[in-house]
């Protein structure tokens, strides 16, 4: 744990004691609002923001020494785990470098890689890194003919996937290439064959034609562009200009050896790119843009609800509150200017309004509300109901010239509140 807190110390530039002394806190189960609030003498005057990032970074820590501590063991009971791999993974910085470690080793179907080695093609495979040309491979590839590999050609595709498996399954090269495609590779989308049928009113219609660089791409968009696949209305993939996709063939390249087999190395690369590396490379790519697009997101909406709670307050103004509804009525509640609770009842109007007597008793109910409490505002809920109960409000204000306003309120979050147990509380 101690290597934890000086790395998060390093990280954050806040002293190794005080990282300790918050952890410490929020693992006996205090809160981060508890914390920052009443014990700044023991985190050091730490505001939120600041623990928040502390615990995000121990947990992650946290997870990162466990994952290392699994893939240690699992590659050790394969029998496969020698003193290179295991420093390998101890010095592993992130998440996904252990992966890329641990990637061959992962237990998968079998692939036809596997079938050819299980047919004794591994040793003709190796020999691609030797020979000069094509023919000296088909040569010695006539030694591996068996039943089960009948001709020349089966025995070298064999091997060739046997060598497009284990390019796949090269940290460093997934590594290189996932950084590729992070930073320069392309999102596109396009209309679906059934999205004439699922989407009529155009929704993603600014997404029937699209394509942008991913590291421009806004937040917001990323969510769209995903939740119109996930409708089936937009198709999605992601490319990479010539110049970007050459630079990895050439990387890939050079691990073999100049001769007369370019031809045939270049049909190797591109095989393990387009079946084996880039299909799962895309997916972590797309994983890593929606994580990225949630987390602005929930900032954003943070900023807002933030913003949304800190608006000044009414002062000094009797409320009447009304809740719209249509079946259940409209709920009513009474604030006095000092924030007290003083009185609710329900009034029926929606469903009411080819019932004039039960229209009539509304008005009733509410001029005398008006009239007891000296109301200055009426406030009105913005779901269900709402234009119609807005309608009764101003009708009543005008027949009766009330000296009142009223106002259209945002009742986000009010439901789950009112129906939670520390508001009947």
């Amino acid at each position: 744990m101690e290597k934890i807190y000086k790395i998060v110390a390093e990280e954050l530039k806040i002293p190794v004691d005080k990282v300790e002394n918050t952890i410490k806190l929020l693992d006996d189960g205090a809160t981060i609002p508890f914390v920052a609030r009443y014990r700044k003498e023991i985190t050091g005057n730490l505001d939120e923001v600041q623990i928040g990032d502390i615990l995000q970074k121990v947990e992650y820590l946290r997870n990162l020494e466990e994952r290392k501590e699994e893939v240690i063991r699992l590659i050790e009971e394969q029998g496969k785990l020698t003193d290179e791999l295991r420093n390998s993974i101890v010095e592993a910085k992130i998440l996904q470098e252990v992966e890329d470690i641990y990637f061959p080793y992962r237990k998968k179907k079998k692939t036809k890689a596997d079938i050819a080695k299980e047919r004794g093609l591994e040793p003709l495979a190796e020999k691609f890194y030797t020979v000069n040309n094509l023919e000296e491979i088909q040569n010695l590839a006539k030694d591996f003919i068996t039943e089960e590999v009948p001709t020349v050609e089966d025995a070298i595709e064999g091997a060739m996937l046997i060598i497009a498996q284990n390019i796949s399954e090269k940290a460093e090269y997934r590594e290189r290439i996932r950084e590729i495609y992070l930073k320069f590779s392309i999102i596109e989308a396009k209309a679906s064959k059934k999205a004439a049928e699922l989407d009529e009113k155009k929704v993603y219609n600014d997404y029937y034609e699209y394509s942008e660089k991913i590291d421009k791409m806004a937040s917001h968009r990323i969510l769209a562009v995903n939740r119109g696949e996930k409708e089936d209305i937009l198709t999605v993939h992601l490319r990479l200009e010539d110049s970007d996709r050459e630079k990895i063939e050439n990387m890939i390249l050079k691990e073999f050896p100049k001769n007369d087999l370019v031809t045939t190395y270049k049909e190797i690369i591109k095989d393990s790119l387009d079946r084996l590396i880039i299909p799962s490379i895309e997916r972590e790519v797309r994983n890593a843009l929606t994580e990225r697009a949630e987390i602005e997101s929930i900032a954003v909406f943070k900023d807002n609800l933030k913003n949304l709670l800190l608006q000044a307050p009414l002062k000094e103004k009797n409320v009447l509150a009304l809740d719209p509804g249509y079946r259940t009525g409209c709920k009513v509640a009474v604030i006095d200017k000092y924030g007290f609770y003083r009185e609710n009842t329900v009034f029926f109007l929606v469903e009411a309004m080819h019932n004039p007597k039960q229209i009539e008793d509304a008005k009733k109910k509410f001029l005398a509300l008006v009239k007891k409490y000296e109301i200055d505002i009426v406030s009105i809920g913005n779901g269900t109901a709402s234009r119609e109960t807005e309608t009764f409000v101003a009708n009543i204000i005008k027949e009766n010239k009330l000296n009142l306003k009223y106002l259209i309120v945002n009742e986000a979050g009010a439901s789950v509140y009112s129906a939670s147990k520390i508001a009947a509380e």
